[in-house]
């Protein structure tokens, strides 16, 4: 499987929410949601899906619309220049 690298640097195709869209996988979305759902914070399993970081029309995890990261207005405004050359590292 081809890398896509996320803004922070995240390899999307190893994660579980891009994994459990794309073989949809209910057991790795249970898993993950219980893993990740810690300190107060919890994940559903129906929200364990994502198109990858990078999409600008697909589906995303919650915390991607919060992240500080891909939310910084220096990375958006530079994303016509920044998406290409990360996606194929």
């Amino acid at each position: 499987m081809e890398k896509m690298i996320a803004y922070c640097g995240f390899d999307c195709t190893k994660c579980s929410a891009y994994i459990a869209k794309k073989e949809n996988d209910d057991e790795l979305r249970i898993r993950s949601a219980k893993e990740w759902s810690q300190g107060g914070y919890e994940v559903f399993p129906d929200k364990v899906n994502c198109d990858e970081c990078l999409s600008t029309t697909g589906e995303l995890i919650d915390y991607c619309n919060i992240c500080d990261i891909r939310t910084s207005s220096a990375i958006l405004s530079a994303s016509s220049i920044v998406i290409p050359f990360l996606t194929f590292i």
